[in-house]
């Protein structure tokens, strides 16, 4: 426990820099930001979790309910729920999408089933913005932290796996710092389509740059009329980027990995001009605006300690440590290491220090709610760790509404009893109480 608190205060610093650093959102970004703040700054709370018929029975079981991982990193993902009155709770748009076109698709295991979560602090807390493109460097600091307890046969594996996806990126890299904050012809936005998808190959959060950008295009210009229902109750609406990559990555439904995810241009704009919810469609105003919010991002995210010079230089394998020290390329490097330490069996953990790292610091700046910094979709994770420690809660189930004024209200149903919130870590692979 000393280490992991020694490990916790060195990078005070890297925990910083992901959480509110969005520096500039669209008017309707600000709205639909402010409004999830407010609905978690009061004194009763509340959140919609969704979850599968099989794994609620678990829960119900077992009386134990798990942090959830992806974006939300280590936290209970769920979503708001605004208060009517005793009985009923309108759903966020992201919820409900959630609850009625995911979670039974995703899962096949009987119909979806919904919990509702009312926080009541005791103490005072803070709600922040979570930036996960950047906890590359995160994952390196404390694999820094930790690199001598791998043994040397997988030091080399993750050595020679960083340096050759590195590799494979450079001249991609290159490219992007040349063309940031610069005109990009027709010319330049086709030939960069192609080394952007090819790139996302080797570097995974490429595809999740990919699925940012292009959501908050469509959230920030459709206008259709359950656009504007949401837009009157402030929120982005997020049903047309959904189900335009379900359309094409119906692999998401199962596992909604959206490093997969590649710039299908000719057919994200064919999508969007035959659905109609965004009336003038601009195809090549669409290209140019995403194109261009893609290189800002992977400027800001990935590349902002790395100079044009540094990328110039190939990386060899004759000296990996200079690799796996510099921390010009931590946020690279991280990246590339979470995704083959994620996807194979090695020892230790890292995944168990990140979150356990990330949730210490939570607790120290008394953290309880998070939300998507990058765009402010709705949704939400629960630091689980501070339950009974900085609020207390009860939890009910939620699985019978009714639509009304085209929203989906909720009814909250019996209270579940010594249902806990758990802050044990526990790899996400090993239970399905989630």
């Amino acid at each position: 426990m000393v280490h992991e608190m020694r490990m916790a205060t060195e990078q005070r610093l890297d925990w910083t820099k992901i959480h509110d650093n969005q520096h500039y959102y669209s008017e309707l970004e600000k709205e639909a930001k402010e409004k999830i703040c407010g609905l978690l700054q009061l004194e009763h709370a509340y959140l919609f979790h969704a979850t599968s018929e099989e794994k609620f029975n678990r829960i119900i079981d077992e009386k134990k309910l798990y942090a959830s991982g992806g974006c939300m990193v280590a936290s209970l993902y769920s979503t708001p729920a605004e208060r009517m009155n005793d009985r009923y709770f309108r759903l966020h748009n992201l919820g409900r999408y959630y609850f009625e076109e995911e979670v039974e698709k995703k899962f096949s295991l009987g119909k979806p089933r919904g919990l509702l979560i009312e926080i009541v602090h005791t103490k005072p807390h803070r709600v922040v913005g979570l930036n996960y493109l950047q906890m590359g460097s995160i994952t390196y600091s404390i694999f820094t932290q930790i690199k001598s307890q791998f043994s040397i046969h997988d030091l080399d594996i993750l050595t020679k796996f960083v340096c050759f996806n590195l590799n494979q990126v450079r001249e991609f890299l290159i490219l992007t710092k040349s063309l940031y904050k610069n005109k990009l012809t027709r010319g330049i936005m086709m030939n960069y389509l192609s080394f952007l998808n090819n790139a996302a190959c080797h570097l995974t959060v490429l595809g999740r740059i990919i699925f940012e950008s292009i959501s908050k295009y469509i959230m920030n210009h459709q206008n259709d009329e359950y656009t504007k229902k949401c837009k009157y109750y402030k929120e982005l609406n997020n049903y047309n980027y959904k189900n335009m990559f379900f359309e094409y990555f119906p692999f998401l439904r199962r596992n909604f990995d959206t490093g997969k995810i590649r710039f299908l241009a000719d057919d994200f704009i064919n999508y969007i001009a035959t659905h109609h919810f965004i009336t003038p469609f601009d195809d090549k105003d669409f290209l140019k605006t995403v194109l261009d919010d893609i290189i800002c991002m992977i400027n800001k995210n990935l590349l902002f300690e790395l100079s044009l010079d540094d990328l110039l230089k190939p990386l060899s394998l004759s000296n990996p440590s200079i690799l796996l020290e510099s921390k010009h390329y931590a946020q690279l490097t991280g990246k590339i290491l979470h995704d083959i330490l994620k996807g194979h069996d090695f020892m230790p953990s890292i995944e168990y220090h990140i979150q356990n790292s990330i949730r210490m610091y939570w607790n120290e700046n008394n953290i309880s709610f998070l939300y998507n910094d990058i765009v402010p979709k709705g949704e939400i994770g629960l630091n689980t760790a501070q339950a009974n420690k900085s609020y207390t809660y009860k939890i009910y189930e939620c699985n019978n509404g009714v639509i009304r004024n085209n929203v989906l209200e909720m009814q909250k149903g019996e209270r579940i009893d010594d249902l806990e919130l758990v802050s044990d870590i526990i790899p996400y692979e090993r239970s399905s109480n989630r």
